[in-house]
């Protein structure tokens, strides 16, 4: 199902918010709107943060251990602080959202006044044709025949006296619900266009139409709804793209584990897993002692928008 396009509003092109490696958005801070006559920079993706392989460590962060540690396979993996709300825009009809809410339902508005005075139209049903006495006997046997205990026998040789018609009328009745959710996401700026608020007001919820694949079957449809993107800064790694690697604390190195940094095994043995080192290169950040931010993937910039969730 393709996701619905709002243009934006008369006079205000959309704004392609690209950026250079380097330059990173302030942490924290909504993007800028770009100077009149800026180029458009669409085609201009954000490079992303590779680290480097060696044996030297690149973390050069006060914060790095003196000594090689542990290797720790269970170390936990960093963490976020939460984003103060304050630095997320507010959209008229979409009340308090806070950036850690779950999904919010939102009730539909309610329906016109001339649909709830509507009246449902009498149903006329057709009157049964008369049915004869062959036909009744017919049908009967026919029913019988289904059956795994009865006999024809009484229904051949039965003399029927009367017919007496009787309608009846059968239906299934089938619901078929929509109920739509709000919540802010997050994913990596990669660059390229972002629909934000200086395109106009967003629509309403219920205004953004989703047409079902299929009627009476389960199913939910994601949408970003139109004018509400923001960028910020990435909160987990402070706009650089990287983390310090938990396994090594930044080190690049990690003590054996065989030999306890020894260097040898058994008496002089040499240790054949660090080759008598005593120390390995740290398998997660491969010696580089820094790790890809798990925030925003390495771009430095993070792109908060309104997530709409329909579900059937």
């Amino acid at each position: 199902m393709a996701q619905p396009y709002y243009a934006p509003t008369s006079g205000q092109p959309y704004y392609n918010a690209g950026q250079s490696q380097g330059q990173p958005v302030a942490l924290g801070q909504p993007y800028p709107a770009p100077p009149p006559g800026q180029p458009s920079m669409a085609d201009k993706p954000i490079p992303q943060w590779q680290p480097s392989v060696g044996d030297q460590t690149a973390y050069t962060g006060t914060d790095r251990p003196a000594e090689y540690v542990d290797e720790n396979a269970s170390a936990a993996a960093p963490t976020a602080p939460p984003l103060d709300p304050s630095m997320l825009p507010k959209f008229h009809g979409y009340g308090t959202m806070e950036p850690t809410d779950n999904s919010t339902p939102v009730p539909p508005p309610p329906p016109s006044y001339d649909t709830c005075t509507d009246q449902d139209q009498p149903m006329d049903f057709m009157k049964l044709a008369d049915l004869g006495e062959e036909n009744a006997r017919q049908a009967l046997l026919d029913y019988v025949s289904q059956q795994s205990c009865y006999g024809s026998s009484a229904v051949k040789n039965m003399n029927i006296t009367s017919i007496q018609p009787i309608s009846c009328a059968q239906y299934i009745l089938e619901t078929f619900a929509e109920e739509r959710k709000t919540k802010w996401t997050v994913v990596p700026y990669r660059g390229g266009v972002v629909d934000g608020s200086h395109n106009g007001q967003p629509p309403g919820v219920w205004d953004i139409p989703c047409i079902p694949k299929a009627m009476f079957k389960d199913e939910v449809t994601l949408y970003e709804i139109p004018h509400t993107a923001t960028l910020t800064g990435c909160n987990m790694c402070g706009n650089c793209g990287f983390n310090r690697c938990n396994k090594c604390c930044g080190g690049g190195q990690v003590r054996c584990s065989a030999c306890q940094g020894r260097g040898c095994r058994m008496g002089d043995d040499r240790c054949i897993h660090c080759h008598g080192m005593g120390h390995k290169r740290c398998y997660q950040c491969s010696g580089d002692g820094r790790t890809r931010c798990l925030l925003c993937q390495g771009f430095c910039s993070l792109k908060y928008f309104i997530e709409l969730s329909v579900e059937l």
